[in-house]
């Protein structure tokens, strides 16, 4: 499975493709924050029940929006 991610990286996108891919993962970083930083707000009984899924919501969704910045940086 690491193998094909990593041609993923070999592969030359244009920049439209490079935008959806971007726009796709951005989406992920976004469900990312509503399911493991919002929900548990509304949902959790204890504070560590709310504080542990928000530190990894909050860690993957900048993960995500990072990883969607570099899609569609410019090249030089």
């Amino acid at each position: 499975m690491l193998l094909s991610y990593l041609r993923l990286f070999q592969m030359k996108f244009s920049l439209e493709q490079r935008r959806i891919l971007a726009e796709t993962i951005a989406n992920i970083g976004i469900v990312w924050f509503g399911g493991g930083v919002v929900a548990p707000v509304f949902s959790a009984k204890n504070l560590p029940e709310i504080i542990i899924p928000g530190v990894w919501g909050l860690t993957l969704t900048i993960i995500s929006i990072t990883f969607s910045m570099f899609i569609v940086r410019k090249k030089r």
